[in-house]
Order: C-alpha cells, then structure tokens, then sequence
C-alpha cells in the first residue's frame, strides 16, 4: 500500500481499515509512505518502509539523481517483500516506481 502524502487522521484511517481487511484475508499490507513520522505504523505494529519525495528531494538538491535514488528505493522493496499488488492511497506513486517494484519482486536477495 503506498500512503505518499499522507499524514494525520487521514493516514491513521486508512491504516486501520487495510490492517482489519488484510487481517480478514489472513495477509500483512506492506505501507510505503514518504513522511518521517512513524508513529501510526507503530501503533498498529504495521510493517513500512520510507521512500523519498523525488519532488522534494529535487526542490532542495536538483544537483542530485533523484530519480535514480527512488528507483533503487522502489526496487529493493520489491526484492525484500515481494509484494504481490499495489494499491494507491494519497499521491499516486510515479509508474517509473512501481515499475521498478516489479523487477525487485523477480530479483533473488
């Protein structure tokens, strides 16, 4: 589940309704957020993985590759995970991204 951009009660809200839903199908969600506050996940023993805000990165360094920097992050969660679908909450992941999960996902540790 990625949840980029989210933050607050909104966040808190969709953590709690995947977590019981996934609780139901008997699978763990995997949350991708770009927030430093981690305390939500905490509290629901979530597991998560923080990626940058390319856009933000951009902003403040545009020196930097920060492209490639996201999709090495995206692609070694796929390698760790090997999540098997992706669902969207808040900002939409770029495609570049989550096209880089997949090669992950088919990569050997």
């Amino acid at each position: 589940m990625t949840v980029l951009g989210m933050r607050g009660e909104a966040l808190a809200n969709v953590v709690e309704t995947v977590t019981a839903e996934c609780k139901q199908a008997r699978t763990r969600p995997l949350f991708i957020t770009d927030q430093n506050n981690f305390a939500t996940f905490r509290a629901s023993r979530s597991l998560f993985e923080q990626v940058i805000d390319v856009e933000r990165c951009r902003a403040q360094r545009p020196d930097l590759d920060w492209q490639m920097y996201g999709e090495h992050q995206y692609r070694l969660i796929g390698r760790k995970w090997k999540p098997v679908t992706t669902i969207a909450f808040g900002r939409k992941p770029n495609q570049v991204f989550l096209d880089a999960v997949l090669r992950g996902v088919r990569e050997k540790l």
